[in-house]
């Protein structure tokens, strides 16, 4: 396993020219990750159908984790759904998926989705529960076409976090509104005693 610390790990928009790369972590990563929660053949049928389809299912946006010039992980969001999250097995453990995940979860909030959503591997749900997502229900999904893979529905709301974010510009402005109440509070003293100036005997 690498170590590094976060500050070397950069998060981009992928390009055409990652696929190649891209596909091979993420069957890499199949094939090294999920061997405790899937049989030979599901994971056979993992890797035949994301071959298959590549990079075309993956969605809107897809990121990249890069360490230097070398791709670590991936993300993929399309449509309020999370429709990839992968790590290269020598990169585990050391928060990338978390950075990926973050990144995937600001492009949501920016896209104005108020939920979050994803088809987990068996293998990924404790990552997912670990980052607030919750489970709805144990599922499967059809892969290449014949073989039946287990999977969980979570989810995760995004609309406390946009609150949050805010939170401290709506703060900000309370403490003007404060000021500028003093302020007035201020001129109406001043125009006062100037009133009562006028009728001091002199």
């Amino acid at each position: 396993m690498h170590q590094t610390s976060p500050v070397e790990i950069s998060i981009r928009q992928a390009h055409t020219c990652d696929r190649n790369r891209i596909i091979q972590l993420h069957s890499e990563s199949i094939r090294q990750l999920c061997t405790a929660d899937y049989t030979p053949t599901q994971i056979q049928a993992l890797l035949k159908d994301k071959k298959v389809y590549g990079t075309k299912s993956w969605g809107d946006v897809v990121l990249v984790a890069e360490y230097g010039e070398k791709i670590v992980g991936f993300s993929a969001f399309m449509r309020g759904t999370i429709s990839a999250m992968y790590v290269h097995p020598e990169w585990t453990r050391q928060g990338i998926g978390q950075r990926l995940l973050q990144a995937v979860e600001r492009e949501a909030i920016f896209r104005r989705w108020q939920w979050l959503f994803v088809k987990a591997s068996v293998t990924a749900v404790p990552f997912y529960q670990a980052c607030g997502y919750q489970i709805l229900h144990s599922t499967q999904m059809r892969v290449a076409r014949r073989e039946w893979v287990p999977c969980v529905d979570m989810q995760k709301q995004l609309v406390a976090m946009a609150s949050q974010k805010r939170s401290p510009s709506r703060q900000t402005e309370s403490c003007w509104q404060v000021v500028q109440l003093c302020l007035v509070g201020l001129i109406i003293l001043v125009a006062i005693a100037k009133v009562m100036q006028c009728f001091l005997p002199r």
